[in-house]
């Protein structure tokens, strides 16, 4: 295997010279086509780049395939949920909303963000997303941080279902939608 940069061109048994970058063989004479930003060798009998982890092709010049990486893209990916393996350490790279432990735990309620550092500010059993912190509020509420209740005849998730009562005798709950005022009931 001859490194690039240095000795590769054999004289007799003893006499050896430097070489330029990239070639190698009888004074030197034979270029090898390797990208060596991401090569760090040339295998001039094979004919073969060594790549770096992470890359592969003949120039050394792709990055592995999906769901690959490692020195020769040998390696299979260990991410999961939404992960993927960085190609060259095999590393997990994940959404914000996931934690770092191959990319399977996600953040506790109550967290949001990269490395679940950041903190929700949902109130009334609201419950921040995951990736961005924006509250989803729990029936009956509604408002940025969940502070509002539902306006007369809406109920629901975030208020959006509306309902008219059928008569007096009924009032919009702001959770379920219509239910008997007091001292009425359903038949019996």
């Amino acid at each position: 295997m001859w490194k690039y940069g240095v000795i590769a061109d054999i004289r007799g048994d003893t006499q050896r010279e430097s070489v330029k970058h990239g070639t190698y063989g009888l004074d030197c004479s034979q270029k090898c086509d390797c990208d060596w930003n991401h090569a760090d060798s040339y295998d001039h009998v094979t004919r073969r780049c060594h790549c770096h982890p992470g890359f592969t092709g003949l120039s050394c010049s792709e990055t592995c395939p999906s769901g690959h990486d490692g020195l020769r893209c040998k390696s299979l990916c260990k991410c999961k949920n939404y992960g993927k393996c960085n190609p060259a350490t095999g590393e997990c790279q994940f959404p914000l909303e996931w934690k770092r432990d191959v990319c399977s735990i996600p953040c506790p309620n109550g967290t949001f963000g990269l490395l679940c550092k950041e903190n929700c500010s949902c109130l009334n059993l609201g419950y921040c997303r995951r990736n961005d912190g924006v509250c989803r509020c729990s029936p009956g509420w509604m408002g940025r941080r969940c502070t509002q209740v539902c306006f007369e005849g809406y109920y629901g998730d975030h208020c959006m279902q509306y309902r008219q009562c059928k008569n007096e005798n009924y009032i919009c709950n702001s959770i379920s939608g219509c239910i008997c005022i007091y001292g009425y009931g359903k038949k019996y």
